[in-house]
């Protein structure tokens, strides 16, 4: 699925430019996967009802979110992805890019299929610095690949991203077979505003996280930063604690995702 020799043949560019960008260290890869196998996929989501494709996952940070860490039982296309994105060979590949010992998380926690319908959002924020199961897995790298053929930038969700020592910043449109890999610090800020899609569209990405171990004192979960109201923006820099006091209470919810028995789609008969 993977365009694997297109990138090999890139390494050292793609290196420099990972470490070179600004605000922080971030690679856009377009061309990514076979789009005619991603197309494919994206009709299956495209054709499905929400309600076989993830679970929604709103707070007061994030709205009109689906989110299904499973993907990969969705059709055949996601599973060869998935697999990719366990290989040596990839992993090989984010390592020589980062210069860190990375590996994807198997379990996809917090990431998978992502699907945001009209009016969804994501307030700017920083990632959770550890695994939740897995303490010494330190979370260096965002891999997100985007799915939305046909975007146009009246249906909004553009990335933006922030460097919150610096204050500088950009916005990355969410293109079809897309690549953003995308360092995830305590500064690395990122989000984005409403969406317009048409019905039937989504705001679609595969999100996957890769890790590499350190020990640390100072775990944190997602901390946001929204705009306008001072008490949301309150519970933002505390949403680390109140996270810890929900998940001892209630459990985690992303488990509770990770669960989930989801029903492979079979393609409509029209999708070639």
């Amino acid at each position: 699925m993977i365009n694997f020799g297109a990138l090999e043949a890139r390494i050292p560019e793609l290196r420099e430019a990972f470490q070179n960008a600004v605000p922080f260290e971030h690679l856009i890869i377009d061309d990514f996967a076979d789009a005619d196998r991603l197309r494919r996929a994206l009709k299956i989501v495209e054709r499905a009802a929400l309600k076989d494709l993830g679970a929604r996952n709103d707070n007061l940070f994030q709205k009109n979110k689906y989110e299904n860490p499973r993907f990969f039982e969705l059709c055949d296309e996601f599973q060869e992805l998935h697999e990719d994105y366990l290989s040596p060979r990839f992993q090989n590949i984010l390592r020589a890019i980062t210069g860190d010992e990375v590996f994807i998380d198997p379990d996809h926690h917090g990431g998978g299929l992502h699907l945001g319908v009209k009016a969804s959002k994501l307030d700017m924020h920083s990632d959770f610095s550890h695994h939740p199961k897995h303490p010494t897995w330190f979370r260096n790298l965002n891999v997100l690949l985007y799915l939305n053929d046909d975007w146009q930038p009246e249906y909004g969700g553009a990335l933006q991203i922030r460097d919150d020592r610096s204050n500088a910043e950009m916005s990355i449109e969410p293109l079809f077979n897309r690549l953003l890999l995308m360092q995830t610090r305590s500064y690395t800020i990122h989000g984005h505003g409403m969406t317009n899609f048409p019905a039937g569209k989504y705001r679609t990405s595969i999100a996957a996280y890769a890790y590499d171990l350190r020990d640390s004192d100072r775990i944190s979960s997602t901390t946001w930063y929204p705009e306008g109201n001072p008490i949301k923006r309150a519970i933002g820099r505390n949403w680390t604690a109140l996270v810890r006091i929900k998940t001892k209470l209630f459990g985690s919810r992303t488990d509770k995702l990770k669960s989930l028995q989801v029903a492979k789609v079979e393609p409509p008969k029209d999708v070639d």
